[in-house]
């Protein structure tokens, strides 16, 4: 029902709106939670910009992401930080494992979409 205001917002000139949508090829994807639920956003890239470069430049970054992920686990799993670290702190250590978790597995999807 807001396709027009959509559209108008992004500026492009086609919008397809599917609730079947699955992934597709060379395109950006995102997901945005509503009030409404998740809804799955996907860009055309081909020839918008290098997929090339893009595929560096997530793969480094899903490296960056392991990289904290692990020194997460290390710490969390550290019998020292587990008992003299206040309780708020180890649970947000722990909202943020899982973030990453959640991070580094939308990021590898989105890479195998670009191959």
């Amino acid at each position: 029902q807001n396709s027009a205001e959509i559209q108008r917002l992004v500026r492009v000139g086609q919008l397809n709106i599917d609730v079947k949508t699955v992934n597709l090829k060379n395109m950006a994807t995102a997901l945005v939670g509503t009030i409404y639920g998740t809804i799955k956003i996907f860009v055309p890239l081909e020839g918008v910009i290098d997929l090339e470069t893009e595929k560096k430049r997530m793969h480094s970054d899903i490296l960056q992401k392991r990289k904290s992920l692990e020194a997460l686990i290390a710490r969390l799993n550290n019998p020292d930080f587990s008992a003299k670290a206040p309780q708020d702190v180890v649970i947000k250590e722990k909202e943020r494992l899982e973030s990453l978790i959640k991070e580094i597995s939308a990021l590898e999807g989105v890479l195998a979409s670009l191959s």
